[in-house]
């Protein structure tokens, strides 16, 4: 039975290539696509039987190959993926021909052997119904049993059933009757080898959101599954696209640490090796049968937020999380009043010298604590911000204020200290390299204001800037803009000149850097309130 693939990601195209050997199965895959119209190309000249076919796609979208595959190859039998459940597109690919859907989610090798046993007897069924060859009816009854022991597996999609059964007990509180839960346990065939479960709920840290996040959710499913499923006693459920929950048996009470140490680390090497995601986790305590299912994902699910606390890329049990019964002083006003204070004198040596006093310790802090954290080092950014601002430094504010943003809502305390730290050094580098281009440009004006054409593009070059920033700090430093700066300079100096020296006002303005005399009369009378011949016979009667 030949087998065409077709999805518009490659990533989820090689996933469901490796989930296993398709050949030795029987089921070799001949042919890929990305697109329905590249599909409908292939099946001219490749002979397939059965065809796995993504709805949403460009150019040529699932539904759409699916009416020319009926309409051409009716031979061919069709199953439709969905990242989605989506209902309303599988059931308009139901009434255009498909045979069959599977949740992308939910692909493993047992559901997709199923399918293919399944479409294959329909297969075998037809030829022989289309060749009239006389077959008994052992045959055929025999055919028509795995036809209807097959039927029976595919229209209960057990991963999603489960699924749904595992979120309906941490959800609601009305679940209590042991006995339903424990039948509706065997019906989906959730066998446990031991009554003693944990919940572990796993946190992705590092998905970019964007990027389209479907094919990457599917490989951290499909990563997952691959290792509960051949190393552990477990079930997994997606709750969304960064968190994952596994429910799993423990042989013993007395290994429980070490087993809950083995899934986490399996899973946590698992997914960094094939999709370079980290993940924290936290587990609950163990308990006796999916009756305390919901008691188990509310410690699980707390004992992973202390990972703003401890850290991330760890496994935190819920056993160990500390008595939070003392509240802890973040002393928010010092912290504030300090950071302002340092900022405002510009004494950073002492700021950076006594950065603990700003950072938060992890000593103590609870789950309780990360409102007040965030929001003691949300003032931070916004002093930060407006000193940067003020100072017109070369620092992003922008960037800064995002980064702060995605850490307050999912770093840790160390993440954010380490932020502070950096933030704080860059301001330092920053405000001392301005300090420095400004000594550069005053000096440079001091050697070449006689040049008449002198430009700030010029000094920009030297100093290794751009005209514009350095058109900044000129302002920043002097409150008043370059040719404004340059101007006073000049002034000065012909001041100076016209007190010492008998020059003609002409050679003066020749020596301070103005070509034309006129301009320069008009400068000096704005900035000195008197004519330069006036300032010279001022300054003679003086010295007289």
């Amino acid at each position: 039975m030949n087998v065409m693939l077709v999805d518009d990601y490659p990533l989820i195209i090689e996933g469901f290539k490796k989930l296993f050997n398709w050949k030795k199965h029987g089921f070799p895959v001949v042919a890929t696509a990305n697109n329905g119209r590249q599909a409908a190309c292939l099946l001219k000249t490749t002979p397939v039987d059965i065809v796995f076919t993504d709805i949403k796609m460009p150019v040529l979208n699932g539904l759409e190959l699916i009416k020319i595959i009926k309409a051409q190859y009716p031979h061919i039998k069709i199953v439709v993926l969905s990242a989605y459940d989506d209902f309303q597109l599988v059931r308009n690919a139901f009434n255009l021909g498909a045979n069959n859907y599977m949740l992308k989610q939910e692909m493993n090798e047992e559901t997709i052997m199923d399918i293919c046993k399944y479409l294959q007897n329909e297969i075998e069924l037809e030829r022989k119904r289309s060749n009239t060859l006389p077959y008994g009816p052992e045959d055929f009854a025999n055919i028509m049993r795995e036809k209807e022991e097959l039927e029976y597996k595919l229209n209960v999609n057990l991963h999603t059933i489960r699924e749904r059964f595992f979120k309906r007990l941490i959800t609601y509180d009305d679940i209590d009757k042991n006995d339903d839960i424990l039948r509706e346990q065997i019906e989906l065939k959730i066998i446990f080898e031991s009554q003693n479960i944990a919940l572990m709920l796993f946190k992705a840290e590092n998905i970019d959101y964007n990027i389209d996040i479907e094919p990457l959710s599917f490989a951290i499913e499909t990563s997952m599954r691959s290792v509960i499923e051949t190393n552990f006693n477990a079930y997994l459920f997606v709750i969304d696209y960064s968190k994952y929950g596994i429910i799993f048996s423990i042989p013993s009470i007395s290994e429980f640490e070490n087993y809950a140490h083995s899934v986490f680390t399996l899973i946590q090497k698992q997914l960094y090796t094939y999709v370079q995601i980290v993940v924290t986790a936290g587990v609950s305590n163990v308990a006796l049968g999916l009756a305390e299912l919901r008691h188990l994902f509310t410690q699980a699910q707390t004992a992973c937020e202390y990972r703003f606390i401890y850290g991330k890329n760890k496994l935190l049990f819920f056993k160990n999380i500390p008595d939070t019964s003392n509240e802890i002083h973040l002393k928010y006003n010092d912290r504030i009043d300090f950071l302002i204070e340092s900022l405002k004198s510009k004494n950073f040596y002492d700021l950076l010298n006594s950065l603990d006093t700003l950072c938060v310790s992890d000593k103590g802090l609870s789950v309780h604590d990360i409102h007040q954290v965030n929001m003691l080092f949300h003032r931070y950014t916004w002093i930060i911000i407006n000193f940067i601002e003020d100072q017109n430094l070369a620092i992003d504010a922008n960037k800064l204020l995002i980064t702060f943003q995605f850490l307050s809502t999912a770093g840790s305390v160390e993440e954010l200290n380490s932020w502070l730290t950096e933030t704080l050094q860059n301001i330092v580098v920053s405000y001392e390299r301005d300090s420095r281009y400004i000594a550069f440009f005053k000096q440079y004006i001091k050697e070449h204001y006689r040049e008449g054409n002198l430009k700030i593009d010029e000094i920009a070059d030297y100093i290794g800037i751009s005209a514009n920033y350095l058109g900044k700090l000129v302002y920043k430093e002097t409150n008043c803009h370059f040719s404004e700066y340059l101007n006073i300079y000049r002034i000065e100096q012909a001041k100076s000149i016209l007190s010492n020296s008998i020059l003609k006002i002409y050679e003066v303005a020749e020596q301070v850097g103005y070509n034309n005399v006129e301009h320069f009369a008009r400068v000096f009378k704005r900035l000195v309130d008197m004519s330069p011949s006036a300032y010279a016979n001022k300054n003679t009667q003086i010295a007289k």
